[in-house]
């Protein structure tokens, strides 16, 4: 008894400790499994801490592009109002029963204001369609953040070297927790 050792492993990283007949496999295995979850709550809070940030950036996206579909819906109703008005001062001025009427220049001031009408409803579909795409880019940008720091995170040591420590018992630490003597009666066969 006094001659036996016990070897302790230290990891240098996690700064475990082995328990006392653990052997280095499963010391190991216990490491790795430490630092994995340790990188996971890491991970779990780094994606909580840019989740509120996302979302934010996903509800603006949803609402310009519904914008963006509204914008479009009026410009093409402008457009058709406008191509209409015009063909109508068109056709009033050449087909009319006189030369030119106050009713071919009240439509053709109709079809001026709808060309304008066009052009303002064309502006605000660029306008939506560019905050739309710097949100875009915005959330792209955050979730590229999030990637990059969740890859910084450092992956579970699997060739990790620990320091050993050989723990040798002192005379002052053993404790005889039972002394026994047994006494075998020798028997002589020839009797």
């Amino acid at each position: 008894v006094e001659r036996a050792a016990l070897t302790r492993f230290k990891s240098p990283s996690t700064k475990l400790e082995s328990t006392p007949g653990e052997s280095e496999r499963d010391f190991r295995a216990r490491v790795v499994l430490a630092a994995r979850e340790t990188r996971d709550s890491k991970v779990a809070a780094l994606q909580a801490k840019y989740d509120t940030k996302l979302h934010t950036l996903r509800e603006r996206e949803q609402k310009l592009a519904a914008q963006r579909a509204r914008e479009d819906r009026e410009a093409s109703a402008a457009k058709l109002e406008g191509m209409v008005s015009v063909g109508s001062a068109i056709f009033g001025a050449f087909f009319g029963k006189s030369g030119v009427s106050k009713t071919d220049i009240q439509r053709a001031g109709k079809a001026v204001r709808s060309a304008s009408r066009v052009g303002k409803e064309s502006a605000d579909v660029g306008r939506v369609e560019e905050q739309l795409a710097e949100a875009t880019a915005a959330r792209e940008a955050l979730e590229a953040e999030l990637t990059s720091a969740v890859a910084t995170l450092s992956a579970p040591p699997v060739d990790e070297v620990f320091e050993s420590k050989l723990v040798k018992p002192k005379k002052a630490d053993v404790e005889l927790a039972f002394i026994g003597l047994a006494f075998v009666p020798e028997v002589d066969p020839a009797s």
